[in-house]
């Protein structure tokens, strides 16, 4: 910790509202974050600014990246981390990191300081007992290198500061976006399916054999791995430990405010009540146990770890502990593991080892692992008569797509040319024996159910006038074709009365847009070379 909260040795023993949080989710749902010490397997991690990244310092920006989001999610972080891109996050938390530094953007101890005492329940509350056995036992970070990160993360969030400090909107702008938000539009459409020609094709050899030709990248598999493993299970070791009743005392008083009893609406009450240990007794034994039980697999993994350093097999290890080799067979990053399912941590530890390399032991919900890559294959490009059977149904795709377009256009001028005040939409879709589609009413960044999630759709849509006719709009699944039905506009006098609060968002809006299209020059400008991929 920096100096002041290194020296502050007598400060009260209270649970602040985090700790509180922080150390249930790890009881129950073991989420901590991963020792992340080793980089990627080449000489270093890439390149930004034209100079060379030290796997070292690319391991601890993913290692902040990951401690945000474990701050942010807490025990949802393996639902949500998939879609998070840490990967990328940590390549622009160097960047942004290294723009801060150019522009001489320095923080000082004293707001490294208070911004982690208001993380840890403010200055009555903080414990600096509490904050380093959560920073060990959670965050996996010694207090030293979670200050860094803090420090960091000030300058990246004084830097865009700078960024956003001289950015205007205008009222037109503020108007369109309120319109944007809060216009309705009601519309009727026809889909073209791309699938509904997938039976009326069928290609020759010769004809696949020239798509495959031509698109042979289309056909190169992705690199897979086979990795043996053993696992210390926290379940299994349940049943090897006990607790006591001082301890589920203890548990129960250090804890009490887990147990408060909720009052009713409209109830008062000038002392808190608490569920009664009696009634939680069980509750609190089982989180014990599986905290104790969690602790006994981490000696076991760490006994295990030791004797695989000492130049012990995993196989020796596994028939001295009495433990099951296990083996996923070739999988690939996109799949899921034998097993195990989708498991970033698992698949991060795997794919970074070495063919015969152990790795060091990994944390996963159910105990600790210990892997071994077995085996490493390549991603290629497979013979045709290998691939047959994808170069045809990615051929069939391509020829769908291709008939289903030439339709949709022969459509889109059958409505354009016969569509007038007396012939309307729904009446031309009948002739050319198409189902017509209504939907309900929706704003313009709204997802339209039947249709998805489609800007080009809504665009399309807010863009036409009663009686015109769209393009063919291509969706994720369907080719579509729409006509406006109904347009409900914004009350002007609720705009005025809205608008000195609303400007506030749209003001954040456009700030967000211009950050990003910053962003998106910084990293041109930093021209990166990722050697993690």
């Amino acid at each position: 910790m920096l100096n002041i909260l290194r020296k502050k040795e007598n400060m009260r023993v209270i649970l602040w509202v985090i700790c509180v949080i922080i150390i249930v989710t790890f009881v129950f749902f073991g989420m901590r974050a991963p020792n992340i010490n080793r980089g990627p397997s080449s000489q270093y991690a890439g390149i930004a600014f034209g100079k060379k990244i030290s796997n070292e310092d690319y391991a601890k920006s993913y290692k902040a990246c990951y401690n945000q989001a474990l701050m942010l999610y807490g025990n949802e972080l393996p639902k949500a981390i998939e879609h998070l891109n840490l990967k990328m996050q940590a390549w622009e938390r160097i960047i942004l990191t290294k723009e801060a530094n150019n522009q001489h953007i320095a923080i000082s101890d004293d707001k490294v300081r208070n911004r982690i005492i208001a993380i840890f329940g403010g200055p009555e509350d903080f414990d600096k007992e509490k904050y380093e056995v959560i920073l060990a036992n959670y965050f996996n970070t010694s207090p030293r290198a979670f200050e860094k990160e803090i420090r960091d993360s000030l300058k990246i969030s004084k830097l865009l500061e700078t960024v956003a400090s001289n950015i205007i909107i205008s009222d037109e702008e503020i108007l369109e976006m309120y319109k944007m938000e809060n216009e309705k539009v009601k519309v009727a459409y026809i889909t073209v399916e791309p699938a509904s020609f997938v039976d009326t094709i069928t290609p020759s050899d010769t004809a696949l054999k020239a798509y495959y030709n031509e698109n042979k990248d289309l056909f190169k598999t992705q690199p897979k791995i086979n990795v043996q493993y053993i696992v210390l299970s926290t379940n299994k070791n349940i049943s090897n430990v006990e607790v006591s009743q001082e301890e589920i005392e203890s548990y129960y008083a250090s804890y009490r405010e887990n147990f408060l009893i909720a009052l009713e609406a409209g109830t008062e009450s000038e002392e808190p009540q608490y569920k009664p240990l009696a009634n939680v007794k069980k509750e609190i034994e089982t989180v014990l146990l599986k905290q104790q039980a969690k602790e006994l697999a981490l000696d076991q993994a760490v006994i295990a770890e030791q004797q695989i350093s000492d130049g012990a097999t995993l196989d020796e290890v596994a028939k001295k502990c009495n433990l099951e080799i296990k083996e996923t067979g070739l999988f690939s990053a996109a799949e899921s593991i034998p097993e195990i399912g989708w498991n970033f941590q698992f698949l991060k530890t795997a794919f970074s080892l070495q063919e015969g390399e152990e790795s060091e032991i990994t944390e996963m919900p159910d105990g600790y692992y210990i892997l071994k890559l077995k085996e490493r294959k390549s991603s290629y490009i497979p013979e045709f008569n290998g691939t047959k059977d994808r170069v045809k149904q990615a051929y069939v795709a391509k020829e769908a797509v291709a008939l289903a377009n030439n339709k949709a256009a022969d459509y889109q001028a059958d409505f354009k040319n016969q569509i007038t005040e007396v012939k309307n939409f729904k009446e031309i879709a009948k002739s050319l024996n198409l189902k017509v589609e209504e939907t309900d009413f929706f704003s313009y960044n709204d997802y339209v159910q039947g249709v998805g999630k489609s800007p080009d759709f809504n665009n399309a849509a807010f863009t036409l006038k009663k009686g015109q006719v769209s393009d063919v709009i291509a969706t994720s699944k369907n080719l579509i074709i729409l006509t406006l039905k109904d347009k409900s506009f914004i009350d002007k006098k609720q705009f005025e009365s809205d608008k000195e609060e609303f400007s506030k968002k749209a003001l954040q809006i456009k700030e967000e847009e211009i950050f990003q299209v910053w962003l998106n020059n910084l990293l041109e400008k930093a021209n990166l070379k990722n050697n993690t991929q």
